[in-house]
């Protein structure tokens, strides 16, 4: 996965998901996805003690101009559901893991 690291200047003029880096930042830690044409994603979570680096396929939903949900499922089975509003620059994200234990989050981009 290429660096996680983003211009908030360019997701402001550009507010496409596909094939850009989005780096969700929480008090936790972050949550970095890149999500392809394809419909597969490469995604780095370090939340909640959860460290995770892979590639998955992944449901994409455009819910309005800027607003996406991206969710997928880890090879550990953690389930991540990703809210990016890409014009307030804010990111919600719920984690279930395999333990069934859930983690809500709230952060920036």
């Amino acid at each position: 996965m290429e660096t996680l690291e983003m211009n908030r200047a360019s997701v402001v003029a550009n507010p496409k998901i596909e094939d850009t880096i989005y780096v969700a930042k929480f008090d936790t830690g972050i949550i970095g996805i890149k999500v392809c044409a394809d419909g597969t994603i490469d995604y780095r979570s370090t939340v909640a003690g959860v460290t995770d680096d892979n590639s998955s396929h992944a449901s994409t939903v455009k819910v309005r101009s800027g607003l996406y949900i991206v969710s997928w499922q880890s090879v550990n089975t953690t389930t991540y559901a990703l809210v990016l509003d890409l014009e307030n620059q804010i990111a919600f994200c719920s984690l279930t893991l395999p333990d069934k234990q859930v983690i809500n989050l709230a952060g920036v981009i």
